[in-house]
């Protein structure tokens, strides 16, 4: 019995080892070049010529449900790319050469389901202020660039730096901020234009924000009132937020957020991490230069903002382990739920004081909403020389449920890295964003998906948190409208709730399959010309004149319930099934963060000089430091002073040795349980 019970021992040790080891394995996988993704040779040659002033431009700009990149790369060439609809990218040419390109972002702005780009663009250190750049593509993918005046900007050249599209009248289409380097002689820098409803823009004048410094925003409804407000942030000095009213008027607010806390910020990211259905703030920041006297470590700890709802926010970073990540200053943030366990994670560009050396990008698991874990082992392995940290983006390149990472560097290439963990035991869901449907009766409830708060619900009562919007924001502004949802072992989704700017909120009950894509709304008119399976999202029935057999939308007034209309659903849309699964032996849910500090990797002992900031090369460099003063180069490239944060210019990188992602093991059976789908829109 001994024997038997010894070689039992043995084969368990065996297997635990086997498990051990696999369990340890990489989970991504460069396939930057398998898939297409590869900077333009002329960008590899060049010198590099500074940052790409915070990150990619990830977007559907085509309409057929993938995401398409606009890589701008400051001095170097920008580039686009089309994802193919099989995993895949090919390469567009934008013909723009060495345009000293900051800030970029995308919209629909006439409302035809094609999205234009446009570029915010430097002044060479102020020698030739410049006005926006837009890139538009032809039916056959070919992009063309037009300048700002076609379409009503630049009564004023400026330094630019962030483009951001935002519906700021909740009128259903989408008005343009442009915020730019302020000159030392000038009191105002920031330009709000309105969308006119046909594709022009004109001025607004005193909004209230035009004389902020800082530059770099966020934009969410913080206040939850209808109405998107701006947090102005900067890596080399202070953070102001101003709310908005509707009316193209912003009024500074002092009281809602901790703003002192947040001096010095790289990139906020607006997300909910706890899962408690409302959105909270962390704000990754570096280095104060010059150093503060006797102090030899001037690292600035990172906030995290738990809203706690009613107008209060609470820094938690410590108690998450998010306070300090690395010896090196955290250059970006992006989040994504990497592993399918219903939290959102965090991958973390660091940047070194003399962009010489690259470290690896940080992983940081969520562990249940308690603290975030360092992972290890997890395949991303971009150290190498003169490839400095940037930014980085998470989003689902090739739809198959697990999210990826896109990283970029300095001297202007890109890493595509694919999520290959084998996550097929957990469950997912897309959500596709449209209009609201109620638009087509009523254009008064038109509402465009960006800014957009959805809610997933599940049958256990569980619900997911997502924005249409950026993944954690710097410079460049995404269009995320197509939102990965993890959730773990769920049985179902009961509801997907939209809450759109200006108090329009739609709900979809039905309809909705676990591991699949769900559509909910519309996604344009369809003008003459366009086709597609959304363009059968009209009124084609009545109280009177129900859908038959078809699952319809429902809709109607908040304060005239008596008001309905339907709408049917696209043909094919199977009703909804629920889907019983059996509980998985999931690792017990911690009750606390564990008093030892997780070993985050070894400590890099890069010497950082003391203002731990950089030249920014040709183009718009500037040190932008606190006085406002900038060593101007020949392209408005900038080392963003205080912070060591030089948003303008790279900063450190990080060798942070992360932990792997863990895989669950649900057992899913399917069964059929037939509802009536709705879909709601309210209006306070």
């Amino acid at each position: 019995m001994d024997m038997g019970r010894r070689s039992f021992l043995g084969l368990l040790g065996l297997v635990l080892v086997g498990f051990v080891s696999c369990a340890k394995r990489a989970v991504f996988e460069d396939v930057s070049i398998a898939k297409g993704l590869q900077s333009r040779e002329e960008n590899h040659k060049r010198v590099p010529a500074g940052n790409k002033y915070g990150g990619a431009t990830v977007a559907d700009l085509d309409g057929d449900g993938w995401y398409d990149l606009v890589l701008s790369n400051h001095g170097n060439n920008v580039e686009w790319y089309w994802s193919t609809g099989q995993g895949s990218f090919e390469s567009a040419d934008p013909h723009m050469r060495s345009f000293d390109v900051h800030g970029s972002a995308v919209a629909d702005i006439n409302n035809d389901g094609k999205m234009e780009a446009i570029m915010a663009i430097g002044g060479s250190m102020g020698s030739k202020p410049s006005i926006p750049v837009w890139l538009t593509f032809d039916s056959k993918g070919k992009v063309k660039k037009s300048r700002g005046e076609e379409y009503g900007l630049g009564q004023d050249r400026m330094r630019g730096r962030v483009a951001s599209f935002v519906d700021i009248d909740n009128d259903g289409d989408l008005d343009l901020i442009q915020t730019n380097k302020r000159e030392p002689d000038k009191l105002e820098a920031h330009l709000v234009y309105e969308n006119t409803g046909d594709g022009q823009f004109i001025l607004r004048a005193d909004t209230g924000i035009e004389g902020v410094k800082a530059y770099q925003v966020v934009l969410f409804d913080i206040n939850e009132d209808g109405y998107t407000d701006i947090l102005f942030f900067s890596s080399w000095g202070e953070t102001d937020l101003y709310l908005g009213t509707g009316d193209f008027k912003f009024i500074r607010d002092e009281d809602t957020l901790p703003l002192e806390q947040l001096h010095y910020t790289h990139c906020v990211a607006v997300m909910d991490y706890d899962n408690d259905g409302d959105l909270d703030l962390l704000a990754v920041r570096g280095r104060r230069a010059p150093p503060l006297a006797g102090l030899e470590d001037n690292l600035i700890e990172n906030i995290l903002l738990e809203n706690r709802g009613k107008g209060v926010f609470v820094n938690v970073a410590e108690e998450k382990r998010l306070s300090v990540l690395t010896d090196h200053t955290p250059r970006h943030v992006t989040y994504g739920d990497f592993n399918n366990d219903g939290y959102l994670d965090l991958f973390v560009t660091i940047s070194t004081a003399h962009r010489d050396t690259r470290h690896n990008d940080v992983l940081l698991l969520n562990e249940k909403g308690l603290y975030f874990k360092t992972a290890e082992d997890y395949g991303i392995e971009v150290a190498g020389l003169r490839e400095d940290g940037d930014s980085g983006f998470a989003f689902d390149f090739n739809m198959d449920g697990n999210v990826d990472y896109l990283t970029g560097n300095v001297n202007s290439t890109w890493r595509l890295y694919e999520n290959k963990t084998d996550l097929r035991r957990r469950r997912h869901l897309f959500v596709r964003i449209g209009r609201p449907p109620a638009s087509e009766l009523d254009p008064g409830l038109d509402r465009n998906p960006l800014g957009a708060v959805v809610r997933v619900y599940t049958g256990g009562g569980d619900v997911f948190t997502r924005q249409v919007e950026t993944p954690g924001r710097s410079h460049a502004q995404a269009y995320m409208d197509t939102l990965h949802f993890g959730l773990m072992n769920k049985k179902n989704v009961k509801r997907i709730e939209v809450e759109y700017t200006g108090g329009v909120t739609l709900v979809r009950e039905g309809n909705i399959t676990l591991d699949s894509e769900v559509i909910v709304g519309r996604f344009f008119h369809c003008p003459t010309g366009l086709t597609g399976k959304e363009c059968d999202r009209v009124p084609v029935c009545d109280v009177t004149n129900p859908c038959n057999d078809r699952g319809c939308e429902r809709v109607f007034y908040r304060k005239c319930e008596e008001c309905r209309s339907y709408f049917c659903l696209p043909p094919g849309e199977e009703p909804f099934i629920e889907t019983e699964s059996e509980t998985p032996a999931e690792s017990p849910t911690p009750t606390e963060a564990p008093t030892d500090t997780a070993t985050e990797g070894p400590t890099d002992t890069a010497t950082e000089g003391p203002t731990d900031t950089a030249t920014e090369g040709p183009t718009d460099t500037a040190t932008e430091g606190p006085t406002d003063t900038a060593t101007e180069g020949p392209t408005d490239t900038a080392t963003e002073g205080p912070s060591g944060t030089a948003m303008e210019g790279p900063t450190d990188s990080v060798t942070e040795g992360p932990t792997e992602l863990t895989t669950g093991t649900p057992t899913v059976s399917p069964t059929e349980v037939p509802a009536t789908p709705t879909t709601e829109i309210r209006m306070p």
